[in-house]
């Protein structure tokens, strides 16, 4: 439809993006007249997230918008080079382009051709969406006409292939497809024709997330599953409601369960959970602490009681090893009885042997700090429980503030692992750099591993995997809680 060069502005001395119409649109009277009601029309918008429109040019066969020049990607070249999004950025652009469509729509304008290559990926951090109201002058209310479907097949609403009228439900809709596509890596419909992609949508719902091996908070399927109802009058009322569900999705249930590629997908209220507020912020910790400590004090007590026995029954020469609940062998030395639980700010998977895609499952990262043992990090799957080539695969926990250190316990899903702890002031790109492990675990089974060590004023550790345990047809840990102690 049209070219787009970047031109110096000698008025007010900046960089332009100008967007020149093809000729053959340009010799077209009737569609030059629309394009210049819309371009007028988006250039009156004023939003953060909406690239500015600064004027048009019109000469002879020469029809053009000038804009701002934005410097970046596109969310179509974002995809194409690196795959799906993770959840939590995907929310944050959807929100901005959900914010920026309501602002149109205020004005008066639907977009009509909400897609990748229209959101902007600006290097400064911003999320911009450009052409608004390029699509409406094309004549979109009618695309089996124009046949302006062709570009837009993936993402355009089931009413518009049906010729009728476009409201802010339509943009709703093109942007459920493209939050779909930033989730899974490919859109809800992709038929070997443009054809057969549009005409999918109006007799078939999109395949569910799980299907294309997603894993997403269910609040959020849910998102997407009412953005993307062929009945209008059953999506979201209009963007701003869309961006209020994903922001509020994120504030109130960031660690809700996640649709895993072999469980079915599960729809859920949109409305936040309610919680009790009855308890101040230390009987509402209670819970957690108390469980997650008396595991642990039963523990090293019996440990005191086996060492006593130990001290007994055999001579210096016996085995010093301690036994964590699941039965693993921990290689620790001693330590004083651990009474406070540690804020743990964030987690974060620790791949550096790894090659492609950087990370380890960086979608499943919060799972491990969720307080819901039902809910998992894990590592990828591999042929062989020793991950040849690598030499392992981790999971770093930042704590909230730098403090002595001197016990974990580690809620596994997996029988028939072993790992090694470490412990730094600051995180290490490499393993050597996280300098000598604090501690061993040997046969890690299922259930809680409570691993004690000397104290150690850390800001950082890392759970280093070197042999992981039999899942299905392939090798892996399922970490399902990350405690830590000092």
């Amino acid at each position: 439809m049209a070219q787009v060069w970047r031109a110096l502005d000698l008025t007010l001395d900046r960089w332009v993006a100008i967007k020149i119409l093809h000729g053959h649109l340009a010799d077209d009277a009737s569609f030059v007249a629309r394009f210049r009601h819309e371009a007028r029309a988006a250039a009156r918008l004023n939003h953060r997230c909406i690239v500015s429109v600064y004027d048009t040019v019109s000469t002879d066969h020469v029809d053009a918008i000038v804009m701002e020049l934005v410097r970046g990607l596109t969310l179509r070249e974002r995809l194409e080079q690196q795959g799906s999004i993770r959840p939590a950025r995907a929310v944050e652009i959807a929100a901005d382009v959900a914010d920026a469509l309501h602002a149109a729509h205020l004005s008066g304008i639907v977009h009509r051709d909400v897609k990748p290559a229209n959101i902007m990926l600006a290097d400064d951090g911003r999320v911009l969406v450009a052409d608004f109201g390029i699509a409406k002058a094309e004549g979109a209310g009618d695309l089996t006409a124009t046949g302006s479907v062709l570009g837009t097949a993936k993402y355009v609403a089931p009413e518009q292939l049906r010729g009728e009228h476009a409201d802010p439900r339509t943009d709703v809709y093109a942007l459920g497809a493209v939050l779909y596509e930033m989730l899974t890596g490919a859109p809800p419909f992709d038929s070997d024709t443009e054809a057969a992609t549009a005409l999918a949508r109006l007799h078939r719902d999109p395949p569910s997330l799980a299907d294309h091996d997603a894993v997403v908070p269910q609040w959020l399927d849910s998102v997407v599953t009412k953005a993307l109802d062929r009945r209008p009058d059953h999506r979201f009322a209009d963007a701003a409601t869309m961006a209020e569900a994903l922001r509020q999705g994120t504030a109130v249930d960031p660690g809700a369960p996640l649709v895993q590629p072999d469980d079915s997908t599960t729809v859920l209220d949109l409305a936040p959970p309610q919680r009790d507020t009855s308890a101040d912020t230390a009987d509402a910790a209670a819970p957690r602490t108390g469980r997650r400590l008396m595991p642990l004090i039963l523990f090293l007590l019996l440990c005191g009681i086996a060492a006593s026995v130990a001290v007994m029954l055999f001579n210096d020469d016996a085995d010093d090893g301690a036994t964590g609940d699941g039965g693993a062998t921990v290689d620790a030395g001693s330590a004083s009885l651990p009474l406070a639980l540690i804020a743990v700010a964030e987690g974060r998977s620790f791949d550096p042997l790894g090659t492609g895609t950087p990370g380890e499952n960086d979608s499943l990262v919060p799972l491990a700090l969720d307080n819901d043992p039902e809910s998992a990090w894990r590592t990828e799957g591999y042929r062989s429980a020793t991950m040849d080539p690598k030499d392992g695969v981790g999971y770093q926990v930042s704590l909230d503030q730098p403090a002595s250190v001197s016990a974990m316990e580690l809620t596994s899903q997996s029988d028939g692992w072993d790992a090694s702890i470490y412990a730094a002031a600051e995180p290490g790109a490499s393993l050597d750099a996280w300098g000598a492990p604090v501690a061993t675990v040997s046969g890690g089974e299922a259930g809680t591993t409570t691993i004690t060590f000397e104290p150690v004023d850390a800001g950082h550790l890392l759970i280093w995997f070197t042999k992981l345990a039999p899942d299905e047809d392939r090798f892996r840990v399922r970490l399902a809680e990350i405690d830590v102690f000092g």
